[in-house]
């Protein structure tokens, strides 16, 4: 039994009023009789304590009516608990759905997600049915569903999770989600029409970069009995600067964008610009440095001669950001994709 307003209850020490009542109450001595009173001098009842309770029955219900009243008041209420594997009952699925892109290879993200995790089983019951997801570019399943606790561990979820390995893909966040939400969907549909009652979960585990492109969030229709649980993690060193390649059109010159992150405390980058041999990918010449400024929360592009360095295809690294260096290298290339015919000749059926 719990209580709506447990204050109430100190109310029921009051039931001493009627007990102490009850134990000092006077009562006249024993009165005697005589046939004449005239004779006799005027002489009023001598009262006396008692220290005892006479009537017990009257005694306990006033302290009866006290206690009831005070338990009005505290407003008592049972717990009731929804059971998920009794027809009719409550179902609740969990999809948790952890971004396993570049941007999560920052130091101290690790111990983040592990933490995630943990607030993640501590809000299961037993019988549940849980899911685990990744996403960086695409969006991956782990396993089937699963019943918390009678089908799957606290150890075995947090051992599949410290399993899934990171990539150096970037973040579609909005396409994930929308495939995340529609496998949950479908898993309750399959659940209601067993005659359950179902509700849902996604817990978005992500660090947020601002990179993470989710404008197809937009078009989702959501469903009324489908929560979202956010867990942003961080890493222990705040601020960082990438580097990206981006598209020319103009021939022969190659265009790098250096971001740095609003938290960032460092402004003064280089960009080390290589180049690569055309058969065993080994350097092809000196590399050039170009030193770039770029103030906290803000974007500055290079745009560089390809016949100052005189190469077809190497590699860019920008150098002074140590938060993250897991966005610090692009890969950038002259040649232009081409298309050829193959001829295949096999037996048929």
């Amino acid at each position: 039994m719990s209580f709506l307003a447990p204050l109430f209850l100190v109310g029921a020490l009051a039931i001493v009023g009627p007990i102490l009542f009850h134990m000092i109450r006077r009562s006249p001595e024993k009165r005697r009789d005589f046939s004449s009173l005239i004779f006799l001098e005027p002489d009023p009842p001598v009262f006396s304590r008692r220290n005892r309770i006479s009537n017990w029955i009257l005694l306990l219900l006033r302290c009866l009516v006290v206690a009831l009243i005070c338990l009005a008041f505290s407003r008592p209420f049972f717990r009731h608990e929804e059971k998920t594997l009794v027809a009719g009952g409550l179902v609740q699925h969990h999809l948790v759905l952890m971004d396993r892109s570049a941007s999560m290879q920052r130091n101290g993200l690790a111990k983040s997600l592990e933490a995630a995790m943990d607030d993640i089983i501590r809000t299961l019951k037993s019988g549940d049915s849980i899911l685990l997801a990744s996403f960086s570019d695409q969006f991956n399943v782990h396993g089937d569903w699963q019943a918390y606790e009678t089908g799957i561990s606290r150890d075995e979820l947090l051992s599949m999770s410290e399993s899934i390995e990171l990539t150096l893909r970037s973040t579609l966040l909005g396409k994930s989600m929308v495939q995340g939400y529609q496998a949950l969907v479908d898993r309750m549909a399959e659940t209601s029409s067993q005659g359950f009652r179902v509700s849902g979960t996604i817990h978005l585990i992500s660090d947020f970069q601002r990179g993470a492109q989710m404008d197809q969030l937009q078009g989702i229709e959501w469903t009324e009995n489908i929560n979202v649980v956010i867990h942003s993690i961080a890493g222990d060193l705040p601020g960082n600067a990438g580097l990206s390649l981006l598209s020319s059109d103009r021939a022969q010159i190659l265009r790098l964008q250096v971001s740095n992150d609003i938290e960032s405390s460092a402004s003064t980058f280089q960009v080390l610009v290589k180049g690569a041999s055309e058969i065993s990918g080994a350097p092809a010449g000196e590399p050039r440095r170009y030193p770039v400024v770029v103030p906290p929360g803000s974007t500055r592009v290079l745009s560089i001669p390809l016949e100052e360095i005189s190469w077809t295809h190497g590699t860019a690294e920008l150098l002074g950001d140590d938060a993250s260096p897991f966005d610090n290298v692009v890969y950038w290339s002259t040649s232009t994709a081409g298309s050829f015919r193959l001829l295949v000749h096999g037996l048929g059926e």
